[in-house]
């Protein structure tokens, strides 16, 4: 239960930052990229931890390495390195991502629930990373700027 209250409140705290930074006219893109940072080492903890405690299966794991093998495919195909277009999708997705993961290490009383938020989890971030995918395989043949 410790878990789901420290990723509830770093979710918490993950949303008032952000909210801060823009009421007070600090936002700039090294805040947003280490915000985004953050986020995937938190969802890739929070995966292996529902992986290891055996809360949900394998297929978990891809929360938390879904972002690492985009930067991956960015090292190794220069047109999957270029900026992607802003989608509030993403935003929600990451939310859906952490929640569903915070949630699910939960002790609930219902028996598959853990696992269903789990992938519930998984699903979100799997669309969104499809979709972004798809997006930047149709523009690979134009000029990386």
């Amino acid at each position: 239960m410790w878990v789901t209250g420290a990723a509830t409140l770093a979710l918490a705290m993950d949303g008032m930052d952000g909210w801060v930074a823009r009421r007070t006219g600090i936002e700039s893109d090294y805040g947003a990229s280490l915000d985004m940072e953050l986020d995937s080492l938190l969802m890739l903890i929070l995966s292996l931890l529902a992986w290891q405690w055996g809360l949900a299966g394998i297929w978990v794991l891809f929360c938390g390495l879904a972002r690492y093998g985009f930067l991956i495919a960015g090292k190794t195909w220069p047109w999957f390195d270029r900026p992607l277009p802003p989608a509030f999708r993403r935003k929600t997705c990451c939310v859906i991502g952490i929640g569903g993961l915070t949630a699910c290490m939960w002790p609930w009383p219902w028996s598959g629930l853990g696992t269903t938020l789990a992938a519930t989890a998984t699903l979100a971030l799997a669309v969104s990373f499809t979709i972004d995918t798809y997006w930047l395989i149709q523009r690979r043949k134009e000029p990386v700027q």
